[in-house]
């Protein structure tokens, strides 16, 4: 995967595979969002983390399309 960006569809794949509604997810390297929003599309809980400035650009944008609660720490 160019850049390590992976898609939704398999993200999607590997969750149904290793998880249940409701299961916590974390992604210990949130880059652009992907795995905590398909997390919360598919009913997970998640924690994600990302030490660039993205992470409140990218990544809270992304979350706030899908009407995601979560909290950011800084």
């Amino acid at each position: 995967f160019r850049h390590s960006k992976k898609p939704e569809k398999l993200m999607q794949r590997c969750l149904a595979l290793a998880t249940e509604r409701g299961d916590w997810v974390l992604d210990p390297f949130a880059g652009s969002g992907t795995t905590a929003a398909v997390a919360q599309q598919m009913g997970r809980r998640f924690v994600t983390v990302e030490q660039g400035d993205h992470a409140r650009t990218i990544v809270c944008r992304r979350l706030d399309a899908l009407g995601a609660a979560y909290r950011f720490i800084a």
